[in-house]
């Protein structure tokens, strides 16, 4: 889904929003870390993160992006009042990003 994200030509800006992958583990602050590696700031223009495990995928993504770029969250609702603020201007390209073990239910958010 990033590289969908990332991919997408666009007139506005390029947002992932990420959440917590549950059940993945002892490495799980890894592969959240890894993630935020992941992401492009050259292909991704914000970052919004979700949740306990996903702030430190938003550590990680802070490192490339900057602290201007990077959103973490504990409240769906204060995301979603960002989120908006961010996208009123313009056309926003939004990935939403539920992460889950295989075999195993959703993540957050809901």
């Amino acid at each position: 889904a990033i590289d969908v994200l990332q991919s997408m030509k666009t007139g506005g800006s390029r947002i992932a929003v990420l959440g917590d992958m549950l059940e993945l583990g002892p490495e799980e602050v890894d592969f959240h870390r890894e993630i935020g590696e992941y992401l492009d700031p050259a292909l991704t223009d914000l970052v919004f993160a979700y949740g306990p495990l996903a702030a430190k995928l938003a550590e990680a993504a802070t490192e490339k992006f900057g602290p201007e770029r990077v959103f973490a969250f504990t409240d769906k609702a204060e995301l979603s009042s960002v989120l908006n603020s961010k996208c009123s201007q313009g056309y926003c390209a939004v990935q939403s990003l539920q992460g889950h073990a295989p075999g195993r239910g959703a993540a957050q958010p809901e």
